[in-house]
Parts: C-alpha cells; sequence; structure tokens
C-alpha cells in the first residue's frame, strides 16, 4: 500500500496553483493540505502542517525559489521539495541553483491547449517524481555496503570518465567536481536526466562552482582533458574514438529506459569505442538506466563505481546496477572522487 503523501502547492498564479492542485490529487495516495502564493507564506505552512512534499514555483514574489529551499533545507528537513519551472534562461538558472541548494526534483511547466489536457500531462510528470519521494521515504537496506566489491584486474589507465546520474544529480555534481584537479588528465562525460534548455544553465552552473571546464556537449565537439561534457537534453550523446582523438557524436537515436541522453546509451558507445580503458560512474538516480550501460562496460574490461545508498537523494540506478553484480566499487561521493583521481592518475585500476 502506497504512503500518502501530505502536499502543499506554492504557486504565484491562482490557474496554475488550481492545475497543480487537480494534478496531485488525481494521483493515488496523495492529500493535498494546503496552497500558498508566496515564499514566504510557503514557509509558514509547511512549519504549520509539516507536509512531506511541496510544490514551489521557481520564481515566487516575496523571496527566491533558492531562499525557500535553503530554508526549508533548516526548518523541515523532511520536506521534498520539487521546483516548477518554465523554459526561460533564467527559470533554468534558478533551477539548477535549487536543486544544487537541496531541492529534491523539478519538472517544467507544461503547455496544453486546455485546463483538463494541462492537469492530465502535468499529473504523468508528477507521478514518478511522487514515486521518487516516496522512495526516499522508506528506509531500506543498502545492497552493497561501501568498499571494493570485486577485486578484478583491470589493466591500462583510463582514456575516459562517464558518469549517470538524475534525480539528485545536480547537488551529486556539484559535490563530486569541486574535489577534482584542474588538470584531471581525460575527459568527463556526463549524462543527467534533463530537458532541453535546462542541460545548459547546468553546465554554466557547475563550471562556476569547480576549477574543471564544463560545457553543454554539441555535434562533432573534441573529448579534452580536463573537461567535462555534459550530454544536451532531448538528444543521445555517443562518442567516436580512435587512438588518439575522441569525438562527440549526438543524435535523436530513440529514449532508453524513458530517458533521452541516456546512461546506457553514452556508457555502450563509450565501452565499444575505448574498451577497457574506460571508468564508469552511477550515481543518485530513480529507475534502472546505466545496468545495461555498466554491462557493455564491465564486458569491455572496464571499471565500475556507484554511489552508496547513504549519500544518495534517490538510491535507485546504482541500487540497480549493484543488484545486477555490475559494480566494482560502492562508496559516498568523497570516495568516488578519490578513486577517480587515483584511476587516472596511478597507473591504472589495479591502484584503486
Amino acid at each position: 500500500m502506497k504512503k500518502v503523501l501530505r502536499c502543499i502547492v506554492a504557486d504565484v498564479s491562482p490557474l496554475s496553483r488550481k492545475i497543480v492542485r487537480a494534478a496531485l490529487e488525481m494521483l493515488d495516495a496523495v492529500e493535498v493540505v494546503g496552497t500558498a502564493c508566496d515564499g514566504i507564506s510557503a514557509l509558514q505552512r509547511c512549519q504549520q502542517l509539516e507536509p512531506d512534499l511541496l510544490t514551489l514555483d521557481v520564481e515566487l514574489p516575496g523571496m527566491s525559489g533558492i531562499e525557500a529551499v535553503q530554508r526549508m533545507q533548516d526548518q523541515n528537513p523532511n520536506c521534498r521539495v520539487i521546483m516548477i519551472s518554465s523554459l526561460t534562461s533564467s527559470g533554468a538558472a534558478v533551477t539548477n541553483a535549487g536543486l544544487e541548494a537541496g531541492a529534491f526534483d523539478f519538472i517544467v511547466k507544461p503547455i496544453a491547449a486546455s485546463l483538463p489536457k494541462s492537469v492530465q500531462r502535468l499529473g504523468s510528470i508528477l507521478a514518478p517524481c511522487l514515486d521518487a519521494v516516496r522512495a526516499t521515504l522508506v528506509a531500506e537496506d543498502p545492497s552493497a555496503k561501501s568498499g571494493r566489491i570485486t577485486t578484478r584486474a583491470v589493466s591500462g589507465t583510463p582514456r575516459a570518465v562517464c558518469i549517470g546520474v538524475s534525480t539528485g544529480g545536480p547537488l551529486a555534481l556539484s559535490r563530486l567536481l569541486p574535489q577534482l584537479p584542474s588538470l584531471f588528465p581525460v575527459p568527463i562525460f556526463v549524462v543527467q536526466h534533463m530537458p532541453p534548455f535546462i542541460t545548459r544553465s547546468l553546465a554554466q552552473h557547475l563550471s562556476q562552482s569547480c576549477e574543471l571546464r564544463v560545457v553543454e556537449a554539441s555535434d562533432g565537439m573534441k573529448g579534452e582533458a580536463g573537461t567535462v561534457y555534459v550530454a544536451p537534453g532531448g538528444r543521445q550523446m555517443g562518442i567516436n574514438a580512435t587512438e588518439n582523438r575522441m569525438a562527440i557524436v549526438l543524435d535523436d537515436a530513440p529514449p532508453e529506459c524513458n530517458a533521452r541522453p541516456s546512461v546506457d546509451y553514452l556508457f555502450r558507445s563509450l565501452a565499444s569505442s575505448v574498451g577497457g580503458r574506460l571508468l564508469a560512474v552511477v550515481m543518485t538516480g530513480m529507475g534502472e538506466d546505466g545496468v545495461e550501460g555498466c554491462r557493455s562496460v564491465r564486458n569491455a574490461g572496464g571499471y565500475v563505481l556507484t554511489q552508496d545508498a547513504v549519500s544518495c537523494v534517490v538510491y535507485g540506478m546504482p541500487k540497480r546496477v549493484v543488484e545486477a553484480g555490475m559494480s566494482d566499487y560502492v562508496g559516498n561521493i568523497e570516495s568516488i572522487a578519490s578513486q577517480m583521481t587515483r584511476a587516472v592518475g596511478m597507473g591504472g585500476f589495479q591502484c584503486i
């Protein structure tokens, strides 16, 4: 039986509040206990009603979305915040900053021809988000303790690192990348499940928080050491590698695991291109995208790191990799950063 989620809807627009409320109420095991029209009243309602979930318009008056998220972390740490954003440059920037500040997830406001269609479309978007929220509210034993799982002999210094991440990813990346040296000797390719436009803002935001160069990938772009390439929303990212060169290939291949960009797609492409000289990392996120990609990496002779349950916002994607027997090492963000640095700087995976 599903846990009933008690929700508060915060949006400046009465129509938007009506749509969000109706979308939530059409879902199973959801109770909307209150609404708010600005950030201050949203915090007050949350303090009074102690909800499980707050949906937050990123452009509320009276208090920025970022400040509201930060204050929620102190005031109601057990309440998950889902930010609702428009596809604008300002909305994208606030969304990424809010995710880094601790928001659970975000959704983009759907555009539909009628009110019923808007409600239905928003409900279909919110449903998996609420399942992810429930997953964090139910205690479960981690699938594996932190530390080395396998002792496979994997030779060769990696030519590339690939990272797959979803819910909680912006926060995880903002903690991982600053721990890597600016002279990181190989390119890093990232798939973060996000729609178009938001990934560009994410790359810009991450670039300001670490010493590495972080860019949104474009077709034909050369993979260079010390650079992080974020797959653009709505495109699949593959890598075409020769002995001395890597080039990014973007295309409109179908979604995999309901995702485009897909972790499986990137990992499989890199495993085919560089073989065993590959380090794959799967971090926080809902679902199973990455399992088959990690299988390809391991079959090619590469090495797989997964984030542990304690440090994940949602222990879904890495858990599935561990359960499939495809993880070589489980650890928190700090230990993953250390393993990455050692692998590329000390002669290969044997040193991990």
